[in-house]
């Protein structure tokens, strides 16, 4: 006799629609962006905006942790799919995210990702960069490691290829190189107090070159 645990696709309860990962296939080395498209009511635009039937998404969450709070894009264009064992949509108090707030009764939109366990305790993250003729280049890492006391993330990503390699190039005329840097970090100290904090750093250099000839021709006196 073999007995086989079968996980159904979606579970709900008061407040909150579970999905298991499991049951959306996504392509090898895809990322959190494309595993989002395919669960129902979910969207991500082409700037990595989420929203759950049309209203924004607030916050994401990992394992019950705020990840990078107030820019869930970074978490959809960063992280691997292949991490996430369940989602979470959530229609969180505000009082939660913020004590003083005087309307106990405000919610919004929130998803919380599950890590799956064989990934836990793990260092995990990609690496990946090209270059080009006439100087260009395109670089982007990431590291995290999530355990059940505390995370870690980092990510970077720089370019001269006008944001390329984020699947959309930014227009105006010229050369823009561009770097920008992620840092986020949160455990529990004890039962009772946690910290979370998160470091964002951008830079960026615009460069014109401009070639231009004239020719005049005077009549002669």
């Amino acid at each position: 006799v073999k007995i086989v645990e079968a996980r159904p696709p979606v579970r709900m309860t008061q407040d909150t629609v579970s999905f298991n990962a499991r049951s959306f296939k996504t392509r090898a080395h895809s990322l959190l962006e494309e595993l989002f498209k395919k669960i129902p009511g979910v969207a991500v635009d082409d700037e990595g905006n989420i929203s759950i039937n049309g209203e924004p998404v607030k916050a994401i969450l990992i394992n019950g942790r705020p990840f990078f709070e107030g820019d869930p894009k970074l978490a959809v264009k960063n992280l691997q799919a292949y991490l996430v064992d369940k989602i979470q949509l959530i229609d969180r108090k505000v009082k939660e995210r913020d004590p003083a707030v005087f309307n106990d009764g405000q919610t919004e939109k929130a998803i919380n990702i599950t890590i799956k366990e064989k990934w836990l305790e793990l260092l995990t993250g990609q690496l990946m960069a090209g270059y080009g003729t006439d100087d260009r280049f395109a670089v982007k890492a990431g590291l995290h490691r999530f355990t059940s006391h505390q995370q870690l993330a980092f990510f970077a990503n720089g370019d001269n290829v006008n944001g390329y390699q984020n699947g959309k190039t930014i227009g105006g005329g010229g050369i823009l190189r561009a770097w920008n840097t992620n840092l986020s970090y949160s455990a529990d100290l004890n039962e009772k107090i946690n910290i979370n904090s998160s470091y964002r750093m951008e830079e960026g250099l615009k460069m014109d070159q401009r070639n231009g000839t004239r020719q005049c021709f005077v009549e002669d006196a």
